[in-house]
């Protein structure tokens, strides 16, 4: 027998979003290399390519049929990019 110390009580707490901020993480790093290759803000880019009220929730070829009836991505990006006053001219200067 094994004995394994978790400070974890609940295991199940593990499945929820496990793994997902490491994916997340390689994704945005990528948009934001794109962003930089195509010569693009990157908040552009994803104002331009995030899914929208009224998109049909085809994106997993799964129950292609469904509409996305709300998303307050489009909000959150613009107002995170007002907060922090993002200027697409910072990229060139980071570089």
């Amino acid at each position: 027998m094994v004995k394994l110390f978790t400070p974890i009580k609940d295991l199940r707490a593990l499945w929820r979003g496990y793994g997902v901020t490491q994916c997340n993480f390689a994704v945005e790093s990528i948009v934001n290399e794109l962003a930089q290759v195509i010569d693009k803000d990157p908040i552009e880019l994803r104002l331009l390519n995030m899914i929208k009220p009224g998109d049909l929730k085809d994106i997993f070829g799964i129950d292609g049929n469904e509409v996305i009836t709300s998303s307050e991505m489009e909000k959150c990006l613009k107002q995170g990019r007002e907060m922090i006053g993002w200027q697409p001219e910072q990229l060139s200067q980071s570089n």
